[in-house]
């Protein structure tokens, strides 16, 4: 796959995962979802929902099109923050409850929005084709402006100003803040995607564009979502390897910065027929780093089953969040 069409198909591979999770059949398997009562922690009195976030946002198809959710992971609501008959096709979500997302504005280009309420008009972003939105330690949005090349940009919430850095993601479709002066995103070794080089992951410099290599991605897999644990010691990644290639696993995959990402969760470690194939994307970590929610992808579940997983970001047994039909999770820092 080359790295023109990598770039426009990971950044819909939410938006048409989607499209195909409307509803079950009365004979479908469906995983029994995890109530917040046992996925919550407390702290004193204090309960602190998912690892001390306190907010969970994401995406699903709904009656009349798309729905952009928050749900509060203390008291177990949750509000639709956006309708659409266009799919959303990245999401994330901030300490207060903000939401910023991306979606086709037309052709194929995107928008970034920003908003706390479906009934206030959001902010968006000044560019004609932006997208991948992640929240910053300082308020601000680091995002993506799409083009050729792809390149990172800091927007202002408040006003969708935003301010073009001069980065070239070399191919890469997202970008996750590392802490305020850095960030990172995946690079595919000698222009395959799924090359025998395998990949690696970049942290930039947002001052000078200066790079290292922090992570390293196994032979005949690349990386899709690839995000940075709070303290920013360590980093997830859902890795997607080519059938009979290599001998690593598809999974959701962590490692400490300057070494080698392993399978967290390996699709041969999931209870399911050898004949399916799983998916991970979106990782997202908790506000203190214990948790890493991601969503899975089925194609061989009901219509294409996408669901919300959690697990311990040191291992064990993963858990579904939430009803099948979910995906793009975001976990707040607080």
């Amino acid at each position: 796959m080359g790295l023109t069409r990598r770039r426009a198909l990971l950044a819909v591979t939410a938006a048409l995962a989607l499209l195909g999770t409307t509803a079950c059949g009365p004979d479908d398997e469906v995983d029994e979802p995890v109530s917040v009562d046992e996925t919550t922690t407390t702290e004193g009195d204090a309960v602190t929902g998912i690892g001390g976030s306190q907010h969970l946002a994401f995406m699903r198809s709904a009656d009349a099109g798309f729905e952009l959710v928050v749900e509060d992971l203390v008291d177990g609501g949750e509000q639709v923050v956006r309708t659409s008959d266009v799919p959303f096709a990245q999401v994330d979500v901030d300490a207060d409850g903000v939401v910023a997302w991306a979606q086709e504005a037309g052709g194929e280009t995107y928008e970034v929005g920003i908003a706390t309420r479906a009934d206030e008009d959001p902010v968006l972003v000044d560019a004609p084709d932006v997208a991948c939105p992640r929240w910053r330690d300082d308020g601000s949005l680091l995002v993506v402006l799409r083009g050729e090349p792809d390149r990172l940009a800091i927007a202002d919430p408040a006003t969708g100003a935003r301010e073009e850095l001069a980065i070239d993601l070399q191919g890469s479709v997202c970008a996750a803040p590392a802490g305020l002066d850095h960030a990172v995103f995946p690079r595919p070794l000698g222009g395959e995607t799924y090359g025998p080089e395998g990949g690696e992951i970049v942290r930039v410099a947002l001052d000078d564009g200066e790079e290292d290599v922090v992570g390293h991605i196994p032979a005949e897999c690349w990386a899709n979502d690839v995000s940075v644990s709070p303290d920013g010691t360590r980093l997830a990644a859902g890795v997607l390897c080519e059938d009979g290639a290599g001998t690593e696993p598809s999974g959701l995959y962590v490692g400490s910065m300057d070494d080698d990402l392993t399978p967290l969760v390996a699709e041969s470690e999931v209870a399911a027929p050898a004949s399916v194939r799983y998916q991970y994307w979106a990782p997202s970590w908790s506000a203190d780093g214990t948790t890493i929610a991601y969503h899975r992808y089925d194609p061989a579940g009901p219509r294409g089953a996408t669901q919300i997983w959690t697990v311990s970001a040191n291992g064990g047994d993963p858990a579904p969040h939430g009803p099948i039909g979910q995906v793009g999770p975001a976990l707040s820092t607080g």
